[in-house]
């Protein structure tokens, strides 16, 4: 995971259009590209499979059942061009895990119900 998203705060807007310049890669997962990136690494045949695993990872870090907003998500697919550029900008870096799927499936699980109590509890888990 670590070669393809950084750990790194970038000091940037959530949605802004860059990567680390030296490790040619999302600075961290808590940002538009590192969370396409994340979503183009999730294991699966199809989309619907990566979405799937996402929302269990997820679930299973925040210790209880996660669901997709749908309404967030249609707002997020309608208004989330940003997005497809970042995916092809991490293509382009050479990163393969770059792709406009990944950008769809990641606005498919970027709106996912949670607390923001309930939200610190996944990194806690994770670090």
């Amino acid at each position: 995971m670590l070669r393809h998203v950084g750990v790194e705060p970038t000091g940037e807007a959530f949605n802004s259009i860059v990567l680390d310049e030296v490790a040619k890669r999302p600075f961290n997962p808590m940002v538009n590209a590192g969370a396409i990136a994340v979503a183009a690494l999730m294991p699966g045949d199809t989309a619907q499979e990566r979405i799937c695993t996402m929302l269990n990872l997820c679930s299973d870090l925040a210790g209880r059942r996660l669901e997709i907003d749908e309404q967030v998500f249609r707002s997020e697919n309608a208004t989330g061009h940003r997005n497809r550029p970042i995916a092809y900008m991490m293509l382009n870096s050479g990163d393969a895990q770059g792709n406009s799927g990944a950008a769809s499936r990641s606005a498919r699980t970027f709106p996912m119900n949670s607390s923001c109590m309930r939200s610190t509890t996944a990194p806690m888990c994770a670090a």
